[in-house]
């Protein structure tokens, strides 16, 4: 399609904006909405973000560029959830709190992505 940036940012973005709907769900339908929505997001951003990888590594660089895509995003499969572990702790399992501060966090992700790239 010739959209891989725009692409990219909308399935972050989706991704991003179902995170407060897990902090404010009541119902199971809603979790299950925001669960959809996200896996949307991922299956959308995935495709175009490898492209652009490939766009902008050179050819000689280009397994190295996607083995620190990779490496990068199991690190953060990994802290991710040692993090909300560790704030469930401190917060008493209060895991509205812990969503919020996913929340928070994509919203940034998402804004250094923005400006560092338009």
């Amino acid at each position: 399609m010739g959209k891989r940036k725009g692409l990219a940012l909308f399935g972050y973005t989706l991704g991003a904006i179902t995170k407060p709907l897990f902090a404010i769900a009541s119902s199971s339908e809603i979790i299950l909405t925001a669960r959809l929505l996200d896996r949307v997001g991922k299956g959308v951003r995935g495709a175009p973000r490898d492209a652009l990888a490939a766009d902008i590594a050179p050819v000689h660089l280009r397994g190295a560029a996607f083995g620190l895509r990779q490496s990068l995003d199991t690190v953060g499969a990994f802290l991710g959830p040692l993090l909300a572990v560790g704030l469930m702790i401190l917060w008493a399992n209060d895991f509205r709190k812990v969503f919020w501060v996913a929340v928070i966090s994509r919203i940034a992700g998402i804004s250094v992505i923005v400006f560092w790239y338009t």
